[in-house]
Order: C-alpha cells, then sequence, then structure tokens
C-alpha cells in the first residue's frame, strides 16, 4: 500500500480537490524514504549489497576489477570476510565454494614429481604439496590468489584444470538396428551437458560404407543430433564416429572416439543379380568369381549363406576365401580357391541360400546353384625345335630347347630332370643332363651343356607335369625328336 492511502485513511471525512494532489506528493516523499531505509538494510550484508559494494572492497583491502560482475565482485567480498584461516582440506574446499568454484585437492608428500618438482631440486625439499583440481569452467586466478594467501606457509599449491570425461549413454538409431527409414534422426545422448560449437561434420561423423553424409547438427541440453541433407541411401551400411573433440561446458570429452552401426530399409528384393564369369562359363583352377546382388550384404551372414562345392564324390565343399565388395550401387562376392588335387574336378559349383541376408536384414529370395566348367588342363603351342614330321634336322649339337604354353607358367614350381629333358634314343633311362632349366613367361628351357652326336642319332626334347599360373596342368607328356646336325 501507497503512504497517500494511508495518509487519506487519517482523515475523518474525503476532503478531495486539491488536499489530494498535496496527499499524493507527501506520500510520494514518504514512499522514497521507506525504499530508501530498505535499500540501506540491503547494504548492510555484502551478499545483497549492490551500491556499497565498492565500500566493501576498501574496506576489505580487495583490489576492484571492473570487469568483474556484482555477483563475483560480492563472492569475493564473501570469501575475504570468511577468511579465517584453517589448514583442512575440508576448509579450503568451502572457501573455494564461497568464490563459485567446485575443486578437489589431491595431497602429494616427499618424493618427487614431474610437473611440480624441478631437476637440481633436492627429494624432499617440500614434503607439503597440494595439487588443485579445478573443475568449474573459466578463469581461477582469483582462486589461486585467495589460496596463496591463505595457505600454510610450509604447503605449496599447485593448480591444474581437470578435464571431466564424458559417456554416451544412449544412440538412436541403437547399434546393429536394421530396417531403419531414409528420413531418421541420428542422436547420441550424452552424459554431461554439451558444448554446441563443438558439434559438426568434423566430431559428429557419418557414413554410408565409406562415403560421407552430409548432415545438419544441432544439440539439446545433453543431445546431440544429426540430419541428413538428403534421404539416407537405401539398403545401406550406416557408421557414425563421435570423436574426443566433442566437449561438454566444462571442456569434458570421451576418453576415446565412440562409433556405432545400423542398416537403413529396402525395398529391393534381396537376389543374385549376375555372376563373372556367367552361369555356366569357365574358370580355372586357381578361380576367380564374382556374385552380384542386388543390396549390400550382411557380413555375419555370409559363411553359412554361400560355399563352393565340386562335383566330386558327391559334391565336396572347396576350401574358399569370400570378401563382399563394392562399388556405388554395386554390390558382389569375390570367391578365391585353389584346386591342387591330383584330381582336379570337372565343374565347380557355388551354393547361395536364403540364409545369406542383406544389410537391412531381407534374406535371398531363394537358393541359387550357379555352374562352373573348370579348365583343367593345357597344351604346348609351340617349341624348339619346331614339330616336323618326321623329324627335325640340324638342331645344332648344344641346342637350348624350349616348350611354349597358352598363359605364363607357374614360376614357384621346382623344375626336375625327369619332367624336362633331352634324351638319346635307344639310351632311357639314362639323360643328357642339362645344365640349365628355367621358366620365363609362357615358356620353359633346357640348356644341353655337352655337343651332342653327329653320327645320325636321333634325340627327343620331352616336356610334363607342368602347370600354369592358373593352376592348369599338362595332362600328357609332350615330346619332339630331332637329329643334332652339324657343328657350326
Amino acid at each position: 500500500m501507497k503512504h497517500s492511502d494511508i495518509l487519506k485513511q487519517l482523515f475523518p471525512i474525503e476532503l478531495g480537490g486539491v488536499f489530494d494532489a498535496d496527499i499524493a506528493i507527501e506520500g510520494k516523499h514518504l514512499d522514497e524514504a521507506m525504499n530508501a531505509i530498505v535499500e540501506l538494510s540491503h547494504e548492510i550484508f555484502p551478499d545483497t549489497a549492490t551500491k556499497s559494494l565498492d565500500d566493501w572492497e576498501r574496506l576489505l583491502a580487495i583490489a576492484s576489477n571492473s570487469s568483474s560482475s556484482t555477483p563475483q565482485r560480492r563472492q569475493i567480498i564473501i570469501a575475504k570476510l570468511n577468511e579465517t584461516g584453517g589448514l583442512s582440506r575440508a576448509y579450503f574446499i568451502n572457501l573455494a565454494a564461497l568464490l563459485g568454484f567446485e575443486i578437489e585437492i589431491e595431497e602429494s608428500a616427499g618424493f618427487f614429481e614431474c610437473g611440480i618438482d624441478m631437476c637440481g631440486w633436492p627429494l624432499g625439499w617440500n614434503p607439503y604439496v597440494w595439487i588443485v583440481h579445478v573443475i568449474t569452467p573459466g578463469d581461477f586466478t582469483r582462486l589461486e590468489e585467495t589460496f596463496n594467501r591463505l595457505k600454510p606457509a610450509h604447503t605449496q599449491v599447485v593448480f591444474r584444470r581437470k578435464i571431466l570425461e564424458m559417456r554416451v549413454e544412449l544412440t538412436e538409431p541403437t547399434n546393429g538396428a536394421i530396417d531403419i527409414p531414409a528420413d531418421a534422426v541420428i542422436l547420441a545422448k550424452f552424459s554431461n551437458e554439451l558444448n554446441p560449437s563443438t558439434v559438426n561434420s568434423s566430431t559428429f561423423k557419418v557414413f554410408a560404407g565409406t562415403t560421407p553424409i552430409e548432415c545438419t547438427y544441432n544439440t539439446i541440453d545433453r543431445t546431440a543430433y544429426a540430419t541428413s541433407v538428403v534421404p539416407l541411401p537405401e539398403a545401406k551400411h550406416i557408421t557414425i564416429i563421435l570423436t574426443t573433440d566433442i566437449k561438454g561446458i566444462a571442456d569434458e570429452c570421451l576418453p576415446n572416439d565412440y562409433s556405432w552401426q545400423f542398416a537403413t530399409k529396402s525395398n529391393r528384393i534381396f537376389k543374385i543379380t549376375k555372376t563373372d564369369p556367367v552361369e555356366n562359363g569357365t574358370v580355372y583352377p586357381l578361380f576367380f568369381i564374382k556374385i552380384y546382388l542386388s543390396d549390400d550384404i550382411e557380413p555375419a551372414s555370409l559363411q553359412d549363406g554361400m560355399g563352393v562345392f565340386d562335383d566330386t564324390g558327391g559334391g565336396n565343399p572347396r576350401e574358399h576365401k569370400k570378401d563382399i565388395k563394392s562399388n556405388f550401387d554395386e554390390y558382389w562376392v569375390e570367391i578365391t580357391t585353389e584346386i591342387i588335387d591330383p584330381e582336379i574336378p570337372s565343374s565347380i559349383y557355388v551354393i547361395a541360400t536364403p540364409k545369406l541376408k542383406s544389410m537391412s536384414g531381407k534374406p535371398l529370395d531363394k537358393q541359387y546353384v550357379i555352374r562352373f566348367s573348370v579348365d583343367r588342363f593345357i597344351s604346348p603351342t609351340g617349341s624348339f625345335p619346331p614339330e616336323q614330321d618326321p623329324y627335325y634336322e640340324n638342331a645344332g649339337e648344344s641346342p637350348e630347347c624350349w616348350m611354349s604354353f597358352p598363359a605364363n607358367l607357374d614360376a614357384s614350381q621346382t623344375l626336375k630332370h625327369d619332367d624336362v629333358h633331352v634324351y638319346e634314343e635307344n639310351v632311357l633311362p639314362i639323360k643328357h643332363e642339362p645344365a640349365n632349366l628355367r621358366i620365363e613367361g609362357n615358356k620353359v628351357y633346357c640348356k644341353v651343356t655337352s655337343k651332342l652326336k653327329l653320327d645320325g642319332s636321333l634325340y627327343t626334347f620331352g616336356v610334363q607335369a607342368l602347370r600354369d599360373q592358373y593352376g592348369r596342368y599338362m595332362d600328357t607328356y609332350w615330346y619332339i625328336n630331332f637329329y643334332p646336325g652339324p657343328s657350326s
């Protein structure tokens, strides 16, 4: 109630007119006097003072800081008034709280510590060291000044900023989720309130396979959101990486990068679309087959969902290696294996079943049995001496014989004289031992070091049991008959 109203109640009758104006003026002065009394009562105590803050600072010998806010100045004054002294950690923790800081104090005594002691100082020179870990963000200069003024004389105080760790408490979609719609918003909820300026494309990364996805970002309290600028690609494996550069408001961070994955929804039928080679095409004993599918493949389903078998013994499984590959919107499985059995099968089968699943969780639409013929054997394409009926004449006294094949030979195989040799007619199994057997490209060479007879003796250059780079073998013994001919 205003004082003018109270004054009116003191008159026996309502006067009105000019008297109301006089009463209003007098009531206003009384209101101002009352307000001044109330304000003065606020100045008595530093936690409510405003106009007398300069006086409080002058009386307590506190250096005034024009950049400090009114609440900060009040905290400093209160802390100064409470400086009764003390030796306990609890006293200084409470003193820091009065100044607006949360701290932890770690006591260290009697041993050398990096970052505190210096090289050349004697061990145990100062056995009382307090390490003050400042948790509250911001400048803590006034905290240092207060502690250094009040600390015990024998105690050294070292201030450090404590970087707190955050953790991820929740993600949406969850790790391993499937069938996620293309308009899904990706979020991660943290244990601490976030600094919004640290959540961006370099700290909250989203990938479709290995391709980055452009997103917009925002934060609300402890939750960070990423929304794809365009709909998420269909039937894709989406990977999210949160880096340690995402910070909380107290500069806290994750201890390590955090990642999770989910798969987007697909409206396509999951099926085999083509093969390379084509079905019923030819492969080599060291074969390489590509099986193309309509969607990205769930890696965990590949082991049981696709296998390789041959046509021997009722369909024996073949050891093989499978790798998932992709390129833009193409997805395929690369299958490699090596057939080194003495009896090479004539056919290989790739069998895929509905146990094979897409990244969106869809099973293969049916069972597929895909056959490939195995090109097992090789035959020579040329030689020296060349094949001639009845015999090749004048091959030389010490010829270097060679035989060529359709593809490069396997250079790692060990050449034996039983497999590559030159021998004289009717002298088997005695052979002219060649000094040099070698493979170069698609040719095998046999150099004869001793001079062959020029008396009309017939010689044979023979090759067997070789294999080429694709694992194909010679299925029979090949030879060329020749006469050495006169010495040149």
